[in-house]
């Protein structure tokens, strides 16, 4: 397991699992969004949510 596996793992364990559906979406999108340009914008459009719920989070975390 990566150090920003078990990062995840760790605040998914604190913060809840939408922490980790949050990240694999992101790394989805960039694996097969932007590395390997296999995405269509509805697939895109579809995993924007909570990417931007978890940019968010960060954030306000920063902030505080």
């Amino acid at each position: 397991m990566t150090r920003l596996e078990k990062a995840v793992a760790k605040l998914s364990d604190k913060l809840g699992e939408w922490v980790r559906h949050a990240w694999d979406a992101a790394n989805y999108l960039n694996t097969w969004g932007f590395h390997e340009a296999k995405l269509d914008p509805d697939a895109i459009k579809r995993r924007l949510p909570s990417v931007r719920k978890l940019l968010e989070f960060a954030r306000e975390v920063i902030r505080a």
